[in-house]
């Protein structure tokens, strides 16, 4: 299993969040033979062990880091028990790698977020700005600045006598 790799700002690589979650539940499952479990995990990292089990799929992004470093921990002294690391294995078990990839996985997060809040707070402004007001919403006409109808000193016939009249 190779971790998605992605260009950072500064030019640096760095690994996404998502690959090094799907390659660390894969390395647990063929390497380690799913130990340590989620209950024990669990415990360490001070959550659910259906969290465990929803970050492991990358169903749930975790709020913090530190409890993410606990359950890589325990993992790795899990791995070194089991034997020496082969590989990959030990840029996979690196926290300084996780902190990064969380941090901008984050930072992501926080930017998709602030685009959606201006994006809804300017069509918010936009649909003030509109002129005019629905009529439905409209129980006197008077507020739309309707005046009242002039009287006329000679009667007018009404609709289409009205209208007959001006095409002969």
């Amino acid at each position: 299993m190779v971790a998605v790799m992605a260009s950072s700002a500064g030019g640096a690589r760095e690994a996404d969040f998502a690959a090094l979650i799907a390659e660390l539940a894969g390395f647990r499952t063929t390497r380690l033979g799913g130990h340590p479990s989620d209950r024990a995990l669990a415990k360490i990292a001070q959550v659910s062990p259906t969290t465990i089990g929803e970050w492991l799929r990358g169903d749930r992004f975790p709020q913090r880091i530190d409890p993410v470093l606990s359950v890589l921990n325990a993992i790795r002294v899990q791995a070194e028990r089991a034997g020496p690391l082969h590989g990959g294995e030990a840029a996979l078990l690196e926290a300084g790698r996780w902190r990064a990839a969380y941090l901008a996985e984050a930072s992501r997060r926080t930017e998709g977020t602030r685009a959606a809040v201006q994006a809804e707070q300017g069509r918010a402004a936009l649909e003030r700005l509109r002129p005019g007001r629905p009529l439905q919403e409209v129980s006197d006409p008077f507020a739309l600045e309707v005046h009242r109808a002039i009287d006329s000193p000679t009667p007018r016939p009404a609709g289409p006598a009205r209208l007959r009249g001006a095409q002969a």
